[in-house]
C-alpha cells in the first residue's frame, strides 16, 4: 500500500487528527489508522488532500464522524475495492461532512468499486452535508444494499454508471434519501431507486442517460436529462415530481402499481408526459411533440393538462380514458389536433375535457382509419374545425344530451 499526501501549510502537524476534550490533537498518517483509534462521539478531521494508491478500503465505525474540511480523499487503484464501506448487519449513525471522496480506476458496476458502499441489514443514518462522492471509473457513487433501513441526507454523487450515481437497492419503504443530488455523465443515471425506498426533495441529472429512475416512492423530486428520459416513475408512488428532457420523454409514468400525482413532464422535442399507466393532476408540455402520450394499456387520466407548441396536444391510445383534462395545441396548423390516435386507435372515453386549438381547420380528434365507439360527455371545444377525421364514432357531435359545447 502506498499513500501520496499533498499537505497544505495549515496541516504541517499531521494529516488526520482527533481532538481530545482539551482541544489537543493526535495525528495519524492514514484514515485507516485514525478510524481504528477513534471512538464513538469523536470526529476525525482531515487537514490535507490524500491519494491512496493501494487497495485500501476504510470501514466506517458507528458514531465516528468525519470532517474533511474541504479536502479530497482519492482511492486511485484498479479493480473492485470500495473507498468507504459500512459493514453488513451493523448500526451506523454518523456525519461525513465537507469531504470529496473520489474513486478512480474502478471496474465494477454495483456494490464494489464504489465511493461508498453500505451493506445489507444495516441500520443507517448519515448526514453528508458539504460532501461529494465522485466515481471516475465504472462504479456507482453511493450504493445502498437490500434490507438496509434508515436514511442518508445532503450528499452529492457523480457517476457514469447506468446503475446510478446513487443506487438504492433496498426494497419497500424502509430507506429514505433526503435532499440529495445525483449527476450521471457519459450516459450514467443520476438517481436510481432500484428496488424501492423513498426519496424526498432529491434531484437526478444525466447528460444522455435517465435523470431519475424510481421503483420506490418519490416526493418533490426532479429528474433532468439532455437526451434521455428525465424522470422514469416505474413503481411505488410519485407526488409533486418533475421530469425534464431536451430530446426524449420528460416524465414517464411506467407502472400499474404506481400513483403519479401532481407531476410535471417537460420536453423540447420529446413528449412531455408518457402515460403508460394512470396519472392524476399532472402537466405535460412539449415544444415540438405531444404534451401527453397515452399507451394502449387502457389507463385512465384524470385532471391532466397537456400542451404542445408545434404538434397535437395528445397522442391517445386505444381504450385509454380521459376525465377532466385540458388539451391545448398552440400550433396554427391543420395538424394541430386535440388528440391523435396511437397505433390506429384513439381514447374511447373523453369526459368533461376542454379542447383549445389554434387552427380553425384542425380537427379535435384525428385517427388513422380504425372504426371504434367513443363515449364523450360534457366536453368543451374551442378554436378547431372539423370534429374528427378518419374516425367512426358512436356519438352525436353537436350540442346535445351528451352535454358537449362548441365555442
Amino acid at each position: 500500500m502506498s499513500t501520496q499526501i499533498q499537505v497544505s501549510p495549515k496541516s504541517a502537524s499531521g494529516i488526520f487528527g482527533i481532538s481530545d476534550t482539551a482541544g489537543v490533537y493526535t495525528y495519524y498518517s492514514t484514515l485507516t489508522l485514525a478510524m481504528a483509534a477513534a471512538t464513538s462521539g469523536q470526529t476525525i478531521e482531515m487537514f490535507a488532500d490524500v491519494v491512496e494508491t493501494g487497495a485500501v478500503t476504510v470501514t466506517l465505525k458507528n458514531g465516528v464522524n468525519i470532517n474533511g474540511n474541504g479536502h479530497t480523499y482519492t482511492l486511485n487503484v484498479a479493480g473492485i475495492p470500495n473507498a468507504f464501506i459500512v459493514a453488513n448487519s451493523t448500526t451506523y449513525s454518523s456525519s461525513i461532512l465537507n469531504i470529496n471522496v473520489v474513486r478512480t480506476g474502478s471496474t465494477s458496476d454495483l456494490s464494489e468499486g464504489c465511493c461508498m458502499s453500505i451493506g445489507t441489514n444495516v441500520i443507517c443514518n448519515i448526514d453528508y452535508q458539504g460532501s461529494q462522492f465522485i466515481n471516475l471509473g465504472s462504479g456507482v457513487g453511493i450504493f445502498v444494499a437490500n434490507n438496509t433501513t434508515g436514511n442518508i441526507s445532503n450528499a452529492i454523487a457523480r457517476s457514469k454508471s447506468t446503475l446510478g450515481a446513487y443506487f438504492i437497492g433496498t426494497s419497500a419503504e424502509i430507506f429514505t434519501l433526503n435532499r440529495c443530488i445525483g449527476y450521471g455523465y457519459s450516459g450514467g443515471t443520476g438517481i436510481r431507486l432500484h428496488n424501492g425506498g423513498t426519496a424526498n426533495h432529491c434531484i437526478g441529472i444525466s447528460d444522455s442517460g435517465i435523470g431519475y429512475f424510481s421503483i420506490g416512492n418519490d416526493n418533490n423530486c426532479v429528474g433532468i436529462s439532455s437526451t434521455g428520459t428525465g424522470f422514469n416513475s416505474t413503481g411505488g408512488r410519485s407526488c409533486n415530481c418533475t421530469g425534464r428532457s431536451i430530446s426524449s420523454i420528460g416524465y414517464l409514468a411506467n407502472s400499474a402499481a404506481k400513483d403519479n400525482l401532481n407531476c410535471v413532464g417537460i420536453s423540447v422535442s420529446g413528449t412531455g408526459i408518457f402515460a403508460a399507466f394512470p396519472i392524476t393532476n399532472c402537466v405535460g408540455i412539449s415544444s415540438s411533440s405531444p404534451g401527453l402520450t397515452l399507451s394502449v394499456n387502457g389507463q385512465s387520466i384524470y385532471n391532466t393538462y397537456a400542451k404542445s407548441s408545434t404538434s397535437y396536444a395528445a397522442l391517445g391510445g386505444g381504450t385509454s380514458k380521459l376525465y377532466g383534462c385540458t388539451l391545448i395545441s398552440e400550433w396554427n396548423n391543420a395538424a394541430g389536433y386535440g388528440i391523435r390516435g396511437n397505433g390506429g386507435a384513439i381514447s374511447d372515453t373523453i369526459v368533461n375535457c376542454t379542447f383549445n386549438l389554434s387552427n380553425a381547420s384542425a380537427p379535435y380528434l384525428f385517427n388513422d382509419g380504425v372504426a371504434q365507439a367513443i363515449s364523450m360527455r360534457g366536453n368543451t371545444y374551442k378554436g378547431g374545425g372539423a370534429f374528427n377525421i378518419n374516425l367512426t364514432q358512436a356519438i352525436v357531435t353537436t350540442e346535445d344530451a351528451q352535454g358537449n359545447i362548441f365555442l
